[in-house]
Order: structure tokens, then C-alpha cells, then sequence
């Protein structure tokens, strides 16, 4: 943007701009932390926009019907994490009711850094980059596991009825390894515990879109360049898609 040539109404929009994407994504890996999955999509996704689409590193769930399933899909296995908790504490958790341990035991933290917002020229859409190093809990087959997650967000954003939503969102991760363990090296095999079967088996909804966007890291993976930062753009057609 030319300063030299743009009001001070538009700059202080474009800063406001950037504060309310900075406030939206906050709220949303707040609301994943918090594990208020059931309420996501209604709460921080477009609703009129055509296209909106969520990218994983295996694939991208593309349209409302999609997204949402994913969401009440991970809605459903806290449901589930949250009574094997209540059975592996109970005397911790005694007198207390699902509905007030929800989402108790487990954290799933995406700490946002490495900021790139480019707002565009026509104030319709924005784009925004965040780099991930987080820490993620997790029910196996085998229990209880911390791990280490490495990961980026790359976001489109739509100005609708008033507000900015998100319209886009890849999260790929480079690194998904248990704390005390070494990213570079192969896995460890644990045993499974029958126990815990009922939340190793549980499964998320196939992408609609299956394709690997991403390959977490391995010795022996070639190559792969990091989603692209935002630059400036005046219309989103003078863009790339963080969807697909």
C-alpha cells in the first residue's frame, strides 16, 4: 500500500482490520483449547460465501456440510475421551457430571506466531500466516500421550454481514511426536491396551477431498516447501487459495 497516497480513514480500517483477523483466529485455537468444537463452525466460519474449505495435512473437507461434520466428529470423540477419563479418575472425578468435565484432561494449544496478515485492496477478503509450536494430549491405543505438534496456518478470510470470517483454513503439521521422544527418529510401538480401544478405533470423517497436503516429517522425506505467505493483492482473483 502506497501511505503517501491512501487517507488515514483507510489506514486506521486496514489496522482495525488486522486487529479483529488477529482477535478471530485467537478465538478460534481458544476455542480448541477449550474444546468447544460443537460450536466452531457457526461461531467463527462464513455461512454465505461459496467454497469455504478446511485443509488437514491428509486432505480438504470442502462446503458447510463437510466442515461441520469434522467438528461434531471431534465433538463426538470428546464426548467419548471424556467418559474414559471420568472411569480412569473416578475418584477424582466423583460427583462430577460429563457435562462439567468436558473437555478436562487434555489440551490441544496452538500458540500463533510469525504473523503475515495482507489485507485486500477491496476490503472484501484478507489472507493471514501463523506458524504453530504447540502441544497436543491425546487418548491412544496404548492411553495418555503428550505430544510435540510443529504446524502452520495458512487462512483466507471474508467480509460477511459485518464481520470477518474465516472462508479457508489449511492446518498442515510438520511435527506430531510424543514429548521426550525424538522428531527425527521412527516411532515407538506401544502395546495396545483394550481398555482404550473404543477411542483408538474412533475415526474422523474422511476428507472430501483426499490428498496429502502436507507429509509430517521423516528422514527420509523429500523436499516440501511451506505453504506461501501472503503478499499484497487487490481482489481476491489477483490471489492464491489457502483452499482448494
Amino acid at each position: 500500500m502506497d501511505r503517501t497516497n491512501t487517507s488515514l480513514e483507510t489506514l486506521v480500517a486496514r489496522w482495525e482490520d488486522r486487529r479483529e483477523i488477529q482477535n478471530l483466529m485467537g478465538r478460534y485455537t481458544y476455542a480448541l483449547l477449550l474444546k468447544q468444537e460443537k460450536d466452531i463452525f457457526d461461531t467463527y466460519w462464513c455461512q454465505k460465501a461459496d467454497g469455504p474449505c478446511l485443509g488437514l495435512n491428509d486432505g480438504y473437507y470442502k462446503g458447510c456440510e463437510a466442515i461441520r461434520g469434522y467438528y461434531e466428529a471431534r465433538h463426538q470423540k470428546n464426548l467419548l475421551r471424556t467418559r474414559l477419563i471420568m472411569q480412569d479418575f473416578s475418584s477424582q472425578t466423583e460427583g462430577k457430571s460429563a457435562d462439567e468435565l468436558y473437555g478436562c484432561g487434555v489440551l490441544d494449544h496452538k500458540p500463533l506466531g510469525n504473523q503475515v496478515i495482507e489485507i485486500a485492496g477491496d476490503g472484501r477478503t484478507a489472507k493471514g500466516f501463523w506458524y504453530v509450536v504447540g502441544k497436543e494430549d491425546e487418548y491412544g491405543v496404548s492411553g495418555p500421550l503428550s505430544y510435540w505438534t510443529f504446524g502452520m496456518f495458512g487462512v483466507d478470510f471474508v467480509w460477511e454481514d459485518g464481520q470477518w470470517r474465516i472462508w479457508h483454513l489449511t492446518y498442515v503439521e510438520d511435527i506430531h511426536t510424543p514429548c521426550g521422544e525424538s522428531w527425527a527418529a521412527a516411532p515407538k510401538k506401544r502395546e495396545p491396551n483394550p481398555h482404550y480401544g473404543p477411542i483408538a478405533n474412533f475415526r474422523l470423517p474422511e476428507p472430501t477431498i483426499p490428498t496429502q497436503i502436507r507429509a509430517l516429517y521423516a528422514p527420509d522425506r523429500p523436499f516440501t516447501k511451506l505453504l506461501p505467505l501472503p503478499e499484497p493483492y487487490q481482489t481476491f482473483a489477483d490471489t492464491f487459495s489457502y483452499g482448494i
